[in-house]
C-alpha cells in the first residue's frame, strides 16, 4: 500500500522517495530523486489494486503523447511491486491558488498572460486529442523563472477518479482560471480550494461585477465562456483558439510579465 513507503524507498530501483507533499484518500504524491537522470521528479502513488489504476496508467499514456513546454511532461507509468505510480517533470515554483491565497489578485495583464499560457497549452494538446480534465489553479504553476506550467495533464483526473476530460470543460475552467486570477474567485467546472465565485440565476457574474476596474475585454471572455445562455458581444471569444487570440492581442508584448511574477513565487516552508 502507499502509506507503507517511506522517504528513502526506492521505486523500480531508480526513484528515491524524498519528500511526501501531499495526500488525497489513498494517494500519495511525492517529491522524488532519479537516480539514472539525476535530477528530481514528482511520483504519484496509488495501490496497484486501486480501482483508478487502469485509467491512471491510461491517463499517463495519453499525457505522454503531448510535448508542449507549458505542460509538465509524464515521464514514466508503471504497475509493479502492489504499487501503481505516474512519474512527472518535476516544477518549481507556486501554483496559482497559493499565489492568490497569499499575495491578492493579479493584475489585468498578468492574469491574461497566465490563462494565455495556459490556452495555449490546450490549444496544443486538444489538436493531439488530450484534455486536461481537471483544469484548475492548484494545477497552473507559476515557476522559478516565471513560466506558466500545467500540472497533472490528464492524470490528475484519474488520480481524483473522474473520467476523462472533454475540451468543453477545460475551455470553461480556463476562463476560470482568467476570472481567478481577476477577482480571487472561482467559477470553473472542476473543483478548487479557491473561494466559489457569487452567481446570481444560476448563472456566474461577470468579473465587473465582482471587482472594480477589470478591462472589458476580459470581462467578455469570462462571460462568454462561462455564461454561454446569454447573450454576448458578437466577437466574444468561445472556442479556445479564440481565447488565445484574444488574450495575446490583450496582453500584446509580455516582457516584464514573467519576471514580475516571480516576485509573486512563495517559498515554501
Amino acid at each position: 500500500m502507499p502509506s507503507s513507503i517511506r522517504p528513502g524507498d526506492v521505486l523500480a530501483g531508480r526513484y528515491r522517495l524524498v519528500d511526501l507533499l501531499s495526500e488525497s484518500g489513498d494517494g500519495r504524491f511525492w517529491r522524488a530523486h532519479d537516480r539514472v537522470l539525476e535530477r528530481h521528479v514528482a511520483i504519484h502513488v496509488i495501490s496497484a489494486e486501486d480501482a483508478r489504476a487502469e485509467s491512471l496508467l491510461e491517463a499517463a499514456r495519453r499525457s505522454a503523447t503531448v510535448l508542449e513546454p507549458r505542460i509538465l511532461r509524464v515521464l514514466d507509468a508503471e504497475r509493479s511491486g502492489g504499487l501503481c505510480y505516474v512519474v512527472n517533470e518535476w516544477g518549481q515554483g507556486t501554483s496559482l491558488d497559493i499565489m492568490l491565497a497569499s499575495g491578492g489578485v493579479l493584475t489585468p495583464r498578468k492574469a491574461a498572460w497566465i490563462a494565455g499560457e495556459v490556452a495555449g497549452a490546450c490549444r496544443y494538446a486538444h489538436h493531439r486529442g488530450v484534455p486536461h480534465g481537471r483544469l484548475n489553479p492548484e494545477n497552473v504553476l507559476v515557476d522559478t523563472s516565471g513560466s506558466v506550467r500545467v500540472i497533472g495533464w490528464a492524470v490528475d483526473a484519474a488520480l481524483h477518479g473522474r473520467p476523462a476530460g472533454t475540451t468543453e470543460d477545460d475551455l470553461a475552467d480556463l476562463a476560470a482560471v482568467l476570472y481567478a486570477g481577476l477577482t480571487g474567485r472561482w467559477p470553473g467546472r472542476s473543483d478548487s480550494a479557491v473561494p466559489h465565485a457569487p452567481r446570481d440565476h444560476g448563472q456566474v457574474l461577470r468579473p465587473r461585477q465582482v471587482r472594480a476596474g477589470i478591462p472589458r475585454t476580459l470581462d467578455e471572455i469570462c462571460d462568454a465562456v462561462l455564461n454561454p445562455g446569454r447573450e454576448q458581444t458578437p466577437d466574444a471569444p468561445t472556442t479556445v483558439a479564440g481565447v488565445v487570440a484574444a488574450l495575446d492581442d490583450f496582453v500584446g508584448d509580455p516582457t516584464g510579465i514573467p519576471e514580475a511574477l516571480v516576485q509573486r513565487l512563495v517559498a515554501r516552508g
